[in-house]
């Protein structure tokens, strides 16, 4: 059996590292429940979810993915953006800029 948190006990170190050298990061792509808490409880992460209302309902075997399921709730979250933008997301980076400087203040 493989331990549930591999991926963010194996990436703590390098995180740890990065943020005490005063870098910033960006995780892209935390899809468990249990990955985002660990980043958000060990390295103080702020959680954010993208949300899109007009999901595609294309029948892609992808969708069903126990990693696409396992969506936060809003109780979970620093911070939700939702994205009602068909491609190319023509307005997608002015929102992005609103979340910096919500999460963010200081930061401008």
């Amino acid at each position: 059996m493989i331990h549930p948190d591999i991926w963010t006990m194996a990436a703590r170190p390098h995180l740890e590292r990065l943020l005490g050298a005063g870098k910033r990061i960006v995780i892209n792509d935390a899809r468990f429940e249990n990955d985002r808490t660990n980043l958000h409880d060990w390295l103080g992460a702020d959680r954010v979810d993208i949300q899109t209302p007009n999901k595609k309902k294309d029948g892609a075997a992808w969708r069903l993915h126990g990693s696409e399921m396992s969506r936060p709730s809003r109780t979970n979250l620093e911070y939700v953006l939702t994205n009602d933008e068909d491609y190319p997301f023509p307005n997608l980076d002015v929102k992005v800029q609103l979340m910096i400087n919500s999460l963010y203040p200081d930061a401008a």
